[in-house]
This record gives C-alpha cells, structure tokens and sequence, in this order.
C-alpha cells in the first residue's frame, strides 16, 4: 500500500444515548404542546428545531485524512468542504501516538488547545504533525499502526 485513507464518525455508544434521549425529549414535548397545552404550533416547534440543529450535525460530522507520498490531507465535514493539505517540505517531523484529548485540547472535535490545533473524533490515539514554521497539528486516528506505517514507508520524518 502506498497511501493511506481514514475516515471516522461520532459513533460512541454514549453519545448515541445522550442524542437519542433529548431527540425523545424534545418529540414528547412536541406531542405535548400540540395536544395538550395547545400552545400553537411553533411554540411545538421550536424546540424540535433546537434539537435537530444540535443532533444533526453529530450524524453528518466525518473525519477524513489522507497520507500520499508529497501530503497529509485532512477535512473534517461539515466544517470542511475541501481537505486542506500539509506538504511533506512543509513538515519537520511527525509522530503518530497516544495523547489526551481532554488535558491537552479540552475534548474532541475541532480544537485549539496548548499544542495546537486538535482534529479528534473518538480515541487517543493521533498524528502529531510539527510544521517548519513551529506549529503543531494532531490529528486523531484509530488505525495508528497502520499510519505510522504508511507515514515511514513513504519517507515522512517519523520520530
């Protein structure tokens, strides 16, 4: 193999709950005020609207990374449109491992933290990429071996 695709989802159990528990919240409240308090129908609405506004972006999010022989290319959608590319001439060293999302970036998601900018979906496991310019990129991954190994045998300074 010569490249390296990746593509991740918020797909945690937990999170699934929590989601599906407020979609039924915010459903019964629906069903509640329109036949019950019979409060009209956008006060019915509303809430149903708030909630998809914050459920639905938590199904369409997808991590994407790509390592080719000349860049590593990541998009996190819907955030993203495009991927953005780092070049390889741009990279003074990569290191593909454990960190903490939370001490170190404050979760997952789309974060600046201490390091730098996190792209992190699930796990704790990720590609570290520190730029010539002294910037330093993470992004998460759940196929680290198989990265690093990809990142190696394509010439990247791995550390």
């Amino acid at each position: 193999m010569t490249s390296f695709f990746e593509e991740q989802k918020f797909t945690q159990i937990w999170l699934r709950v929590i989601l599906a528990l407020v979609t039924v919240i915010a459903v019964a409240f629906l069903l509640l005020v329109l036949f019950e308090i019979k409060a009209g129908l956008w006060n019915a609405i509303w809430p149903v609207l708030i909630v998809l506004c914050v459920t639905l972006p938590f199904r369409l999010m997808k991590l994407s990374t790509t390592v080719s022989p000349d860049s590593i290319g990541y998009r996190f959608f819907p955030f993203h449109m495009k991927f953005k590319y780092i070049k390889k001439s741009d990279i003074q060293s990569v290191t593909v491992g454990k960190y903490s999302p939370l001490k170190d970036y404050g979760g997952w998601g789309i974060r600046l933290g201490r390091k730098g900018w996190a792209y992190t979906i699930k796990g704790s496991e990720g590609i570290s990429i520190f730029l010539k310019k002294g910037k330093q990129i993470l992004i998460g991954t759940s196929k680290p071996q198989e990265a690093d190994r990809i990142l190696r045998d394509l010439g990247y300074p791995v550390d």
